[in-house]
């Protein structure tokens, strides 16, 4: 099927159509499908709550401390270990584009955005929460 190009190869192992329809979140698709305990969290669960209009240029995701960091050709990925509550607490199971993704609720989310500041942070400088100047007495 590949060599009559009805499918093409996505990343290592996943392929899809050669003309599929429009994902509407492919790369929370690709690593919902690769990494099966990953949960979307951070920035990219801000992002698919529409909770924020920063753009990630990363899948974020949160693993279970002591999990081996996941190699996928695409999309980037960057990993937050977590463990306990903090790992199971606010997960949602839901479907895009037909295959289920967790994800962490909107308030979780908030909350985590909060704990991980300033891991976070973009590395552009003019986005992120940055400190508010220093009040001349």
């Amino acid at each position: 099927m590949r060599d009559r190009a009805v499918v093409e190869q996505v990343s290592h192992g996943i392929y899809r159509l050669a003309t599929p329809p429009t994902l509407s979140e492919p790369d929370l698709v690709t690593v919902a499908l690769r990494v099966r305990r990953a949960i979307i969290c951070l920035i990219s669960a801000l992002s698919f709550h529409d909770l924020t209009t920063e753009i990630a240029h990363e899948a974020q995701i949160a693993l279970p401390r002591g999990t081996k960091q996941p190699v996928l050709e695409h999309p980037p990925v960057r990993v937050f270990h977590f463990s306990g509550p903090a790992l199971t607490e606010g997960i949602e199971t839901v479907k895009v584009d037909d295959i289920p993704v967790r994800v962490y609720s909107p308030a979780k989310t908030v909350a985590d955005c909060f704990r991980f500041r300033n891991q976070i942070r973009s590395r552009r400088g003019d986005r992120g929460a940055r400190p508010l100047p220093q009040r001349r007495s």
